[in-house]
């Protein structure tokens, strides 16, 4: 899916070696970055542990360069590049952090806002100045607060209240610290997709948009977290909460107060009970219910 405000700016692993360290064994160019179950093109991504080998494989067609280990370098098959460093993640994360603080336009283009003449924004809900498209025929009702990177497609309907393009939830231990991730991409409303009341929509991490598709009927106080991805015409029901990453089919139910974990695949016209607790992937069709607790190892 293409994203309005990606930059396109190609960067090569050996100036990233300069930034994080190591060395190159295979150079190669990316615009992006993202973690395995992100989606986009010429993604630079992080492969530390063998475990993740099936997640890896699932995206190669999505990655030109990957940060890896010197002992996990020679299974990065041709063409795709390879810095090797001791710490991967932490390389990684380091390199997100230099863009976000010194090259904020590798992940996104820079535009004043732009509204169409046939939207209706209230005038108590609060637009960002800058980076936000809005299409004909979109109506945002009062207190919904649009951030920066945030495309609302034409006839799509906003609610009181609704937060699209705040920040996600992403803390990683940093040199022992627990460190807050930014923010760097945005957030995508598909055509005549409906948001009622409350509901919280977290702009991506890295460049390119957490995607609601079109057609969605989306309840009160419902949360979508970053990078999460919401195939058209699903229907996620009050309470909801779909964790970051995680992809959802065309025609999905998300039941009241269902909890979708992070990274996960659910699969067309799936449906997710009331109350649920989903922690694997879901096949297409499926009917899924109950929640778990137990004690983890």
């Amino acid at each position: 899916m293409s994203w309005i405000f990606a930059s396109g700016r190609l960067h090569r692993l050996t100036t990233v070696c300069e930034i994080v360290g190591g060395h190159v064994a295979r150079d190669g160019v990316f615009s992006n970055l993202g973690m395995f179950r992100n989606y986009g093109r010429n993604m630079l991504t992080v492969y530390y542990d063998s475990k993740f080998r099936a997640q890896f494989e699932e995206n190669l067609e999505n990655f030109s360069a990957v940060i890896t280990t010197e002992a996990l370098a020679d299974s990065i098959p041709d063409p795709i590049g390879v810095l090797v460093v001791e710490k991967p993640l932490d390389a990684f994360l380091k390199l997100h952090f230099h863009f976000c603080e010194n090259e904020p336009a590798f992940y996104a283009t820079d535009r004043p806002t732009t509204i169409a003449e046939g939207a209706k924004v209230h005038p108590m809900a609060v637009v960002a100045e800058r980076n936000v498209v809005i299409e004909e025929g979109v109506e945002i009702e009062p207190f919904a607060v649009i951030k920066e990177f945030t495309h609302i497609r034409r006839g799509a309907r906003i609610g009181p209240g609704v937060a699209i393009g705040g920040p996600g939830y992403e803390m990683r231990y940093i040199a022992g610290a627990l460190t807050y991730v930014p923010h760097a991409g945005g957030v995508m409303i598909g055509e005549n997709t409906q948001i009622l009341a409350n509901t919280a929509i977290a702009r991506a991490v890295f460049g390119g948009p957490t995607v609601i598709g079109d057609g969605c009927k989306i309840d009160h106080l419902v949360h979508i977290a970053h990078a999460a991805v919401i195939g058209r015409n699903c229907r996620l029901v009050a309470g909801a909460s779909i964790g970051g990453a995680t992809c959802l089919g065309e025609d999905v139910w998300v039941g009241p107060n269902a909890v979708i974990a992070n990274s996960l695949r659910i699969g067309d016209k799936a449906w997710v009970a009331l109350g649920a607790a989903v922690a694997r992937d879901v096949p297409a069709g499926a009917r899924v219910a109950g929640t778990f607790a137990r004690q983890l190892p």
